[in-house]
């Protein structure tokens, strides 16, 4: 099987090296109640404030 590939980017080096996924320590864990409810939260009022922000923008061609 394949492993997969990754990008990692230097800002100071300005370049993009590969990295394999063998490299990368993983350390995940699931998300709180609370933290999917905030994340809910959050994804909905900037959803809200993009569609209000394209129709403003819409307003302003026409």
């Amino acid at each position: 099987m394949k492993k997969s590939r990754t990008t990692e980017f230097g800002y100071a080096e300005n370049q993009a090296s590969p990295v394999h996924a063998d490299d990368i320590k993983q350390n995940v864990r699931a998300l709180t109640e609370l933290e999917v409810a905030e994340l809910r939260k959050n994804m909905a009022d900037s959803s809200a404030w993009m569609k209000a922000e394209l129709l403003r923008r819409h307003r302003m061609k026409v």
